[in-house]
Formats: structure tokens, C-alpha cells, sequence
């Protein structure tokens, strides 16, 4: 399970200590809900932005449950677009 989580998870950094994080998270849900959270991180603004510089190491991701976490979803472009035109105009 954890060499199809590796293989998924966008950051490849740190791989023993992923693997230990992995062995130490007992509360951890299955396999198809770790690669769903994973998915959806994926999609999410602090994953994407900024060529994904603000990926956590998959030691991190598993240590601090991450798999639980709500992500804010991205602004439609043309929203953001607008908001970005219009700031300060208020």
C-alpha cells in the first residue's frame, strides 16, 4: 500500500521517512481513502499555486493526518480576474 501511495503523492522527497510515517499513522484510513485525499489536494490552490512549491513532504502529510483536511478550492479564473481588477476600488 505505501509504494502505490508513493507513487501518487506529487512530492517525492523523503521517502524512508514517509515510509516510517506511513508504518507509525495506525489511525490512518484505508488506501482508497488516502489516494481520494490525495486527488483532491491535488486540485486544490495551495497544491497548485506556485508551481506547487507549497506541497507538504509526504512524511509531513502523513504525520499531521492530512488526509482529513478540508482544502480551500480555487477561485474560478474569471472571478479572480475580476477581484484582481477591482481591488482597492471599494
Amino acid at each position: 500500500e505505501f509504494e502505490l501511495f508513493w507513487k501518487s503523492y506529487p512530492k517525492k522527497v523523503g521517502k524512508k521517512s514517509a515510509l516510517q510515517a506511513w508504518d507509525k499513522a495506525k489511525d490512518r484510513p484505508g488506501l482508497v481513502e488516502i489516494m481520494q485525499a490525495i486527488d483532491i489536494a491535488k486540485r486544490s490552490e495551495q497544491w497548485t499555486k506556485e508551481n506547487g512549491q507549497f506541497i507538504p513532504n509526504p512524511s509531513t502529510w502523513l504525520n499531521q493526518g492530512r488526509w482529513d483536511d478540508q482544502p480551500i478550492q480555487r477561485k474560478p479564473d474569471f472571478i479572480q480576474r475580476f477581484f484582481d481588477r477591482h481591488k482597492g476600488e471599494a
